[in-house]
């Protein structure tokens, strides 16, 4: 079953280049509302890991803006 708390809604700008990799846009978690805008796979990929980490740490992810 999937879980919730590794949902996310991630929104990609007319300016994203997909085949070169240099995604833009919005990812939102789902559960908790925080949201961050990215420039890069780097930068997706962070926000990612901060929840996915975090279903292994007590401590809540930071760094994020409420939606």
């Amino acid at each position: 079953m999937l879980s919730p708390q590794r949902a996310f809604v991630i929104h990609l700008d007319s300016a994203s280049n997909l085949p070169a990799q240099q995604p833009v846009g919005r990812i939102e978690h789902v559960v908790s509302g925080d949201a961050a805008h990215f420039g890069s796979l780097a930068e997706l990929f962070a926000f990612l890991a901060r929840y996915t980490d975090h279903d292994r740490s007590s401590e809540p992810p930071t760094g994020c803006e409420r939606a």
